[in-house]
Parts: C-alpha cells; structure tokens; sequence
C-alpha cells in the first residue's frame, strides 16, 4: 500500500518547501510530475521524502507583467511498486501552483479568495495605475477598479515621480509612487529631473541610472520590501516623466541598487532604489 500526505490542499505558494511524505511498502516509489517521472528506491523506513517545490519552481513560465502567467496546474500522480511499473496510482491529483512564497513554512497553502500582496489595502494615488489580485476557482483575478475598502488613497506630491510596478512575493503585482527622481550619468554626476526644463540630451548618454526615493509607512513594509527582491521591474511613462514627451506605458528596467530593512519599533523608512535605464529608452517602450 502507498500513501501520501503533504498535499491535502488544492494551491500552494511554490516558492515554500513543499514536501510530499511518501509511505509504501514496495521497493521503489514512481512519481509523475505532469509528465515528468521520477523513480525513487525506497528508504528501509518505507518513508520516502520529496521537495516538490524543486520541480514546479522549474516549471512555471518566464513572468510576464503584460501577459500574467504566474500559476501553474500539475497533475501529480504517486504509486509504490516492486519489479513492474505500475498502472494504478493511489495517489492523483491536480494541484495549482501560485508563483510566490509567504513567510517560512513548508507547504503553505492559498485559499480561495486570498489576497496576493503583502499588504491588506493598495495604494492608490490619482492618476495612476492600480491593480489588485486575488486567488479565484485556483485562477488569478486581477482587477485595475479599486473598491473603497482595498484603497489606500494617497497624495500625490508633485509632478515629477516615477511610478514603479513590479512582480511581488505572492504572484501579483505592486506599484508605488517615488516623489524624488534623480538622474545618474557615467560620470556619476548627478542632476535633478526638470520636466519643465526638459533634458532632451539624456537620449544619448551611454550609460544613465536613475535613484528614486520615498518614504514608507509601517503598513506597506513588506509591500515595499518585495521591490528589493523582484525580478520583474517596470516604470510607468518613463518618457513622460523624463523627457514630457509621449511614449509607451511601461518600460522594463532593472534594480541595481537597493536595501529595505526595518525593526519592529519603526513606523516610517526612506526607501532609495537605483534602476539602470536603456541609453536609447526614448525608442524602446512598450
């Protein structure tokens, strides 16, 4: 006989250790990831442990903030035999995988109806794009209309911000608003964004990086915190913002620099994040 236990549940984060508990009193274990297999020798204890965490993180595509592909559905299929491959698998089920982790435990699972961000509100400034995911029937529901009750409205400070978005730690989408931009040239001088003034000479410097600054309040710190970490970056009209002409939506970007950490005692933080910037950005929007 062959049982598991680890996976009662129908979606886990894939980025927690997922373990599957394998009990047979074969010889050897036969487990099917999808279409994958793998063929274990069973331990003398008859118990055989398996990361499937290892597997699905392999397996879920490329991130996409414009084609949002962070999910997966794998049929697993687990069966104990001796000298024959098996056609009967007691164990068979489809689980959904959320690209994503939420704190450090094992086999962390997604309820229906569970928030994909870090904090319990998104923030919301006018003019500016927002969205909010949540886990639907194990499918990704992303939504750009806040209700009154999701929003934290802010103030918009000035006209000269940057608007970042970015893929965060639970398989949706951040965004926050930086009021303070600052342009990095190769020679490491450093100058203040002027829309008004418009430096239509950045287009040609070889290598350019911006810094961006805000403030942080206590409520949005892991919020903020998955920027440090994410892999996929975006600014919102960064040809609007830099040169006040129009241009694509979103252009891909990437952190170059960057460190959030903060104490139980902290109410607000000053977040700094450097971005590399294409020297030709004027003409490579999306």
């Amino acid at each position: 006989m062959t049982t598991v236990t680890g996976l009662e549940n129908d979606v886990y984060f894939s980025n927690n250790n997922i373990w599957m508990k394998i009990e047979t009193d074969k010889k050897n274990i036969l487990l099917f990831v999808d279409s994958y297999p793998f063929i274990f020798k069973t331990p003398p204890s008859g118990v055989y442990y398996f990361n499937l965490s290892n597997v699905v993180r392999g397996l879920i595509p490329i991130p996409n903030f414009l084609s949002p592909n962070n999910k997966i559905d794998l049929q697993i299929l687990c069966a104990g035999y001796d000298d024959t491959l098996p056609l009967h698998f007691p164990f068979n089920r489809l689980i959904t995988f959320v690209r994503g982790k939420k704190g450090f435990e094992s086999n962390v699972s997604v309820v229906d109806g569970e928030l994909l961000h870090e904090s319990e509100k998104i923030p919301y400034w006018d003019g500016y794009p927002s969205n909010i995911s949540y886990l639907i029937n194990r499918e990704i529901a992303t939504s750009n209309i806040l209700l009154p009750s999701e929003a934290d409205v802010r103030r918009v400070i000035n006209c000269e911000g940057l608007f970042l978005v970015w893929l965060n730690s639970r398989g949706g989408y951040n965004g926050w608003l930086f009021e303070n931009v600052t342009l990095n040239e190769k020679s490491n001088e450093q100058m203040k964004i002027n829309v008004e003034n418009t430096f239509f000479q950045l287009g040609s410097i070889d290598e350019s990086s911006l810094t961006l600054k805000s403030r942080i309040d206590k409520k949005f710190f892991q919020y903020a915190q998955s920027l440090v970490y994410s892999s996929e970056i975006y600014a919102y009209k960064l040809n609007e913002t830099l040169l006040g002409i129009s241009g694509g939506d979103y252009t891909k970007v990437l952190n170059t620099a960057s460190s959030f950490n903060f104490a139980g005692h902290d109410f607000v933080k000053d977040f700094n994040i450097t971005i590399n910037i294409d020297k030709h950005f004027g003409s490579q929007l999306w």
